[in-house]
């Protein structure tokens, strides 16, 4: 059951728009995500290594390669991002992600308050193990020095619109741009 529900899809979001940021061209990135146990259900806590690649193919489109490990599975897939609204503060556009018994639609949106440190969000909905689940991610890019971005990103999803299944997922990443 671990492997539908981790490694069919990606369990956090962690590329904020634009990734890589501007001055950049590539942004490779690793991270872990933990799903944590529903209060109502006797079950562990799990986790996953995220890792990906990517970079822009033009000037508003970003291609990424996501790779997903949990002790049960692997899982890997693509994401094309289209990036319409990119001003100094707001990145906005629409993502297609497609993998391995997934496939999802996500609206990324970062908001740059200082430096390269962004807030960001990319509601999604797809699939997450064999049903179609809404998520809503929230998460900080820590900018440093170097091209190195620190991620912490919580998500809530509803595996099948059922309130009963929430799940809340914790994350923590870093990404190396150049």
């Amino acid at each position: 059951m671990v492997a539908l529900l981790m490694a069919c899809a990606p369990a956090g979001s962690l590329r904020p728009p634009p990734s890589p940021a501007p001055g950049n061209t590539v942004e490779l990135g690793s991270g872990v995500v933990a799903q944590v146990p529903r209060s109502w259900v006797d079950e562990p806590w799990r986790a996953a290594v995220q890792m990906w690649g990517g970079g822009h193919i033009s000037d508003r489109v970003e291609l990424a390669t996501i790779v997903m490990l949990d002790d049960l599975g692997i899982a890997s897939g693509i994401a094309l991002r289209w990036l319409p609204v990119e001003t100094d503060r707001l990145t906005a556009g629409l993502e297609l992600q497609v993998g391995w018994l997934w496939i999802a639609v996500a609206v990324p949106v970062s908001a740059r308050l200082f430096g390269q440190t962004r807030l960001y969000t990319a509601p999604r909905i797809g699939t997450f193990g064999a049903e179609w689940t809404p998520a809503l991610p929230l998460g900080v890019s820590l900018g440093f020095p170097r091209n190195v971005d620190l991620r912490l990103e919580g998500q809530v999803s509803w595996p099948g619109f059922h309130a009963s299944g929430r799940r809340a997922h914790l994350s923590a990443a870093a990404a190396h741009q150049w």
